[in-house]
């Protein structure tokens, strides 16, 4: 900018009115006046040190006669210390001072185009000004007290810094203000203090003059926070704001170097677009974001709004460009049009409502609108702001549009995908969705907002229409890789599509790599590929590279297409389609090679084929046969037999290859009687069964049978084919009791009425066929009559017999006279488990125990008396079980012991103990063993001392003390012999010996193996002498080796339980082994 022309000034600031342009720098204010298109010329210089702030504001009016003066535009200057309002000569109208302690400098002022003046200090006061209209003498006044921002940062507690700038909307009713916060650094010298910065806050603080309010609101759009640059507010609209914010987040390469984002870096700012309630709510919503830049893409600054306008300064050029905003693109012409100002209104409010969620209010400010494209726009602007009822809303009134705009068909693809998708009734949409986001993204699609429909299907994890999505716009890696991690279900079709897309482009390479990926059916599509370019080579190498079967096939089937059938074979056998081989053989008349192929292939495919071919040359007119078009005569057939051994072959071919109902008719047409009851019979006894291939047949060889005389067989196809009444009543009829009684498995209340199967039973019964009889009985539920009938014919009792005479109902008269008797009847057949069973289901487990014992199953017998929980039970268990080597058993012992244990039984703790302890000392000479028994018996005496008599129990302690003397003798032997002998003389002479499971012989005979292993041969001699003396079997406590070592070699083996009846015997063997 330049005064005079000879210098050029550095601009702080502009403000262009209709006549007027006032620029000023940091010293002087200049006011321009318009003298043509982009002419304007200095008619005032006003010098203004030093300058803080200014700008101008004149009463416009759209009268061009009545253009306004210089007198009547007022330029207000801030000072420092004051406030100086001024005319368009430079005239001075009134000044204000500051007081710098209270009020702060004046730093920031705004004016609106009602002439309202905003005013803020230094100390973050906000005065308002209404600046005079009409008369160029009439003064400014202030509008309301002072306000002052006080804005708390959450993070340190203090107030936000000072202001920056500030702007005012159209009306004068708003006014917008920026703020830099005082951020502490750790200083670079050396003195180690802190800096301070000033950097711009990312709120934007709004003041409502109107209702004295204050607001803010955080720059951030898309989880993206703006450092805000400039703000400026709507032309037309008091609600709109723009505010050019700075993404000043590092980039990704930026972060992994360690480096900050900076000035430095070229970079397109974003506008933010907010949108004020009117209301006196408050309430600021963020209509959408608009890149910083001209429509060629360079980077601009945004000069001004005018809704659906942004106005940007492209400083490279120097030039000025408009820009439709994103949100209303496509709706310019309404904007432009007679309604521009209402509908641009509609438009916002649209928006603010939208932004709020509040759909019905966002329809209400928009239903005057008639424009198609609006409503689609709008639509777009519904489906990027997720408002599912206002986009079917909008979609609602596209049609209606449509409709009645000539009555003609509307040519709106939404429209169009309207009707085709959904159906409407009253604006709601109603069509089969699973979420709201899926429906949102199939409208999106229709409006060709494929990143909303990407986004939206990703949200609503519909992975597979977002690949139908890609697979429509040809992004065919997007597809794959979305199907190969998200939707792997459809991966081979999408391979498959792709191939296909490929394939029309003429991408034969490419297509083929997708064919195989594709699985078979892909696979399948190469050789037509191949074929339909031409490349019968490249056709050939795959085939025989891939080595698939079904490839040789599709080969082999081609060039005997072209008729090169020798080459065809190869690829046949390759494939191992032995069909195609035996159709080959029939062309070329070999029979015997066609004989050859289904011999060594066993194929059941072939074989039909061969079957089917030669059925056809023996019942062709003439001895004929035409397969493929082809005559052939008999006499010209190598190989050939006559009729009956190819028509038996036919037959024999159809039987291999699983068509029995095939052969079965043919047999019965050529009264082959041989093969007919050999099918007859596969048929019976296949898998093929009732309803399968063969039950036609069946039935026509069960006719053929019955018509023959040949019952019984007629009677098992009948069966068979699952006609069972049908063939009890031709048993019966004929007298066919062997088939009757095969017949008798098959036969349940389901399939066959009471009265024919008692008649069955009777007539079995009659013929001695007792299992089958009850068998039937028990079917027809005569529970006692069949009962009865194993009893009087000793009929063998199975367990399915067993619950087949079992009543299911508990309260049958008979139910347990039956479960006994048919308990009985196993305990007979050596079946005791069954047995068990049965009588433990009537209730009589005594019974049951007895025949479980007879069994001998130790584990089960265990089991019962555990669970059966009953005194007689664990009685007979536990006395059944010390039969058995329980002492090599542990298990076992442990079981016989819980037996007791559990029992009220008075003495059968301690007789059980002292029979265990007995055991122990006369079989195995464990004197542990003994006293283990007797100390778990007192135990559990001890957790019931009423369980056994006092009697008992006090020999088991004396017993019990006994065998702990002797079992301290027998230790102390190898240190002290003396003190172990007196020990056992002791015991001999102990009244508690008699009550003790140790008999004298077992001490005399340790007394004996002490003095032998000591070396004392004669002293053991004399313990033998007083055993024999007392008339102690020797041989039954000491071992024949030892005996004879002794001298004692000739004693008889003879048992004795004689007890000593003279303790002075005992006395005598003391005193001759020298213990006093």
């Amino acid at each position: 900018c330049s005064g005079d022309g000879s210098e050029r000034i550095h601009l702080k600031g502009a403000v262009l009115l209709k006549a007027f342009l006032v620029c000023w720098s940091h010293d002087t204010v200049f006011v321009f006046i318009a003298t043509g298109v982009e002419k304007a010329k200095v008619v005032t210089r006003i010098s203004a040190s030093p300058l803080v702030a200014a700008t101008a504001w004149c009463h416009e009016v759209d009268d061009e006669a009545n253009r306004p003066a210089l007198a009547d535009l007022t330029v207000v200057v801030a000072y420092p210390r004051r406030l100086t309002f001024l005319n368009g000569s430079g005239a001075q109208k009134k000044e204000v001072p500051y007081i710098e302690s209270t009020d702060g400098a004046p730093r920031a002022l705004a004016c609106s185009a009602s002439g309202l003046l905003v005013v803020v200090s230094s100390t973050n006061i906000i005065r308002v000004w209404e600046l005079g209209r009409g008369a160029a003498t009439a003064q400014p006044k202030p509008v309301g007290a002072p306000r002052r921002i006080n804005i708390i940062d959450k993070e340190s507690g203090e107030e936000v810094g000072i202001v920056e700038s500030v702007a005012a909307n159209c009306n004068g009713t708003r006014a917008s203000i920026l703020m830099s916060r005082h951020e502490k650094k750790a200083g670079d010298g050396g003195g180690g203090g802190t800096a301070v910065r000033h950097q711009i806050d990312a709120r934007i603080v709004f003041y409502d003059i109107v209702n004295d309010l204050l607001a803010f609101k955080y720059c951030k759009a898309s989880d993206v926070l703006y450092s805000p640059v400039t703000h400026t507010w709507d032309h037309r609209d008091p609600r709109v704001m723009a505010c050019e914010g700075r993404d000043v987040t590092p980039t990704k390469a930026t972060r992994r170097q360690g480096v900050e984002s900076s000035s430095s870096i070229s970079r397109i700012n974003t506008l933010l677009l907010f949108i004020l309630d009117d209301s006196g709510s408050g309430q600021i919503v963020l209509q959408g974001t608009h890149p910083c830049r001209t429509p060629s893409g360079t980077a601009a600054l945004p000069v001004a709004i005018a809704t659906p306008y942004i106005y940007f300064y492209d400083s490279s050029a120097g030039s000025v460009s408009k820009v439709c905003q994103r949100s209303f693109a496509g709706m310019e012409s309404a904007c432009d049009g007679p309604q521009g100002a209402s509908t641009a209104k509609a438009l916002i409010d649209f928006s603010f409502y939208l932004a709020k969620g509040n759909a019905d209010a966002a329809y209400r400010a928009v239903r005057a609108v008639e424009s198609l494209a609006v409503w689609e726009n709008l639509c777009r602007m519904a489906v990027k702001t997720r408002q599912l009822q206002v986009a079917r809303r909008c979609l609602g009134r596209i049609q209606v549009s449509g409709e009645g705009s000539g009555g003609g068909p509307v040519s709106s693809a939404p429209a169009a995908a309207l009707r085709a998708s959904f159906v409407l009734r009253d604006g709601d949409a109603k069509a089969d969705f699973a979420t709201d986001d899926e429906e949102l993204a199939a409208i999106a699609v229709h409006l060709d907002m494929i990143e909303e429909a990407e986004e939206l299907y990703r949200q609503a994890f519909d992975y597979f229409k977002l690949n139908k999505l890609y697979q429509r716009l040809g992004r065919w890696s997007d597809a794959i890789a979305v199907a190969e991690v998200h939707d792997r279900m459809h991966l081979s079709s999408t391979h498959f599509a792709c191939a296909k897309s490929l394939e029309a482009k003429g991408d034969v390479e490419g297509a083929l790599k997708n064919y195989e990926k594709a699985g078979p059916a892909g696979l399948s599509e190469i050789p037509r590929m191949f074929l339909r370019f031409g490349l019968l080579q490249p056709l050939k190498d795959y085939v025989q590279r891939v080595q698939k079967p079904f490839l040789y096939k599709w080969y082999g089937q081609y060039l005997e297409s072209t008729g090169k059938a020798k080459e065809a074979e190869g690829y046949y056998h390759q494939a191992e389609d032995w069909a195609a081989l035996v159709r080959l053989s029939w062309a070329k008349s070999d029979l015997d090679g066609a004989r050859k192929i289904c011999r060594d292939s066993g194929d059941s495919n072939a074989t039909y084929q061969h079957a089917k071919y030669l059925q056809d040359y023996c019942t062709a007119p003439g001895g004929q046969c035409s397969p493929e078009g082809k005559v052939f005569e008999r006499r010209t057939m190598p190989g050939v037999e006559g009729k009956e051994e190819l028509l038996k072959e036919v037959v024999d071919g159809y039987s291999y290859s699983g068509r029995v109902g095939v052969a079965l008719r043919l047999a019965q047409a050529y009264d082959m009687e041989a093969e007919l009851i050999k099918l007859s019979m596969q048929a019976v006894y296949s898998d093929e069964g009732a309803g399968g291939t063969a039950t036609a047949g069946a039935m026509q060889a069960a006719r053929f049978y019955e018509t023959k005389g040949d019952y019984a067989r007629a009677a098992a196809l009948y069966q068979k084919i699952g006609q069972t009444d049908k063939a009890i009543s031709l048993c019966l009829a004929t007298e066919q009791h062997d088939a009757l009684r095969k017949l008798a498995d098959y036969l349940t209340p389901e399939t066959t009425d009471q009265a024919t199967m008692e008649r069955c039973a009777k007539v079995l019964i009659e013929q001695k066929y007792y299992d089958k009889a009850v068998q039937l009985l028990a079917s027809s539920k005569q529970l006692e009559n069949a009962v009865a009938m194993c009893k009087d014919y000793d009929v063998p009792i199975t367990e399915e017999l067993a619950e087949k005479l079992t009543p299911k109902d508990r309260d049958h008269p008979k139910y347990r006279e039956l479960l006994l008797a048919i308990g009985d009847l196993s305990k007979q057949h050596g079946l005791y488990a069954l047995a068990c069973k049965k009588f433990t289901q009537a209730g009589d487990k005594i019974r049951a125990i007895k025949a479980l014992l007879r069994s001998g199953d130790t584990e089960k017998i265990i089991f019962y008396a555990q669970t059966a929980r009953a005194k007689e039970v664990y009685v007979l268990a536990a006395n059944s079980l010390q039969s058995l080597d329980w002492f090599n058993n542990p298990e076992l012992e442990k079981n016989i012991i819980a037996c007791p244990l559990v029992l009220p039984a008075e003495g059968l703790n301690c007789t059980s103990a002292q029979a265990r302890a007995h055991r122990a000392i006369d079989e195995h000479q464990d004197v542990e063993g003994a006293i283990a028994a007797l100390e778990e018996a007192l135990a559990a005496v001890d957790k019931d001392p009423d369980a056994s008599p006092t009697h008992d129990c006090s020999t088991m302690k004396s017993g019990l003390e006994v065998l702990r003397k002797f079992g301290e003798a027998k230790k102390s032997a190898d240190t002290d012999p003396r003190a172990s002998l007196v020990a056992c003389g002791s015991l001999l002479q102990s009244s508690e010996l008699k009550d003790s499971p140790l008999r004298p012989g077992d001490i005399y005979a340790f007394m004996a193996q002490l003095f032998h292993t000591n070396g004392q041969t004669s002293d053991a001699a004399e313990v033998v002498k007083r055993m024999i003396h007392q008339s102690i079997t020797p041989s039954v406590y000491i071992p024949r080796k030892l005996l004879q070592e002794i001298g004692f070699g000739g004693l008889p083996r003879e048992s004795s339980d004689a007890h000593v009846e003279d303790d002075s015997i005992e006395d005598e063997i003391v005193e001759e082994i020298g213990v006093s």
